[in-house]
């Protein structure tokens, strides 16, 4: 069976989960923040595939596409690092997605006064404004593709989308991705 990969503390992670930090990183710094998220998710990789069970032969594809996500994630580290459209264009994100975290936790407070900065202050802190590392991830992973039109060819393009539901047989389908 397959373990959760978990990061227990910011340490661990370091800096990179946090919206703050990464909106106001120097873009050459990004990677070294979002390195250690690669690495926890490659070390977590790594102790799935030291298992010797008889199940695990039915993980093994689910293992290679895990393998593939990490190929993609360190990609979108890599290119934050040396792309810097993209390194702004995430810190434009990560400014944008800390700021709306902040005021609608200001909001759902219930505070009357709409001008107490204290508030918003006291409310700005790392666990109220940190990415899981799902959502960290799954950003980074589609950093290629955001930024580079030529990553994907827009014509023919074939996804597999696959749905497993509770008491199912998982069904992949086929969808063709249409645009310019």
């Amino acid at each position: 069976m397959l373990k959760r990969i978990r990061i227990d503390s910011e340490e661990e992670a370091g800096s990179g989960l946090d919206m703050f930090q990464l909106a106001n990183a120097d873009p050459g710094e990004l990677s070294a923040m979002l390195q250690p998220l690669a690495s926890a998710y490659s070390h977590w990789l790594n102790e799935q595939t030291s298992y010797k069970n008889p199940s695990m032969r039915q993980s093994t594809g689910a293992l290679q596409s895990a393998q593939q996500a990490l190929q993609g994630i360190r990609a979108g580290i890599t290119m934050l690092g040396t792309n810097l459209q993209a390194a702004r264009a995430f810190s434009f994100m990560n400014r944008t997605m800390w700021l709306q975290r902040i005021h609608t936790l200001f909001s759902e407070s219930g505070t009357s006064a709409h001008n107490d900065h204290s508030v918003l202050l006291t409310l700005d802190q790392p666990a109220n404004r940190s990415w899981k590392p799902l959502q960290l991830t799954f950003l980074l992973l589609n950093i290629p593709s955001l930024s580079n039109i030529h990553t994907l060819s827009h014509r023919d393009i074939y996804l597999s989308a696959s749905a497993d539901l509770p008491g199912r047989r998982p069904k992949t389908t086929k969808m063709r991705r249409t645009g310019a």
